[in-house]
């Protein structure tokens, strides 16, 4: 950290900044941790909620994970339903996160290879 200076509504003032690389690190940091607390609540799920949510955050909707899985529709909806339900409960608002980062690494939380992205060994 140094001192550095801001201008804010006409009025200067000292802040402590962060060099770009060290929130850089930060940042990697915050993600790796929210990818690890993900994983966690992710692998308390019963394994078909887990499995049609995985399907549903690399972008399937309902009657395709129906289709894939064999199931009615509208089973795979409450099982999505209750999935997300349990991960808001668990998760609070870093459930919030996840919809923010949603993409393919987090995805991968939920299938074999979570351990890797999560920082799991």
């Amino acid at each position: 950290f140094y001192i550095c200076h801001q201008t804010d509504i006409g009025v200067d003032k000292e802040i402590l900044c962060q060099p770009e690389e060290e929130k850089e690190r930060t940042f990697i940091l915050i993600r790796e941790e929210i990818y690890r607390e993900l994983y966690v609540a992710i692998q308390e799920l019963p394994e078909r909620n887990r499995e049609i949510f995985a399907l549903y955050v690399l972008g399937k909707n309902d009657d395709e994970i129906a289709e894939s899985l064999s199931l009615d529709e509208h089973v795979v909806h409450e099982y999505k339903k209750e999935a997300i339900h349990f991960l808001k409960n668990r998760l609070g608002n870093q459930f919030y996160w996840f919809l923010w980062m949603k993409n393919i690494q987090i995805a991968r939380l939920l299938l074999n290879d979570g351990k890797k992205y999560a920082g799991i060994t």
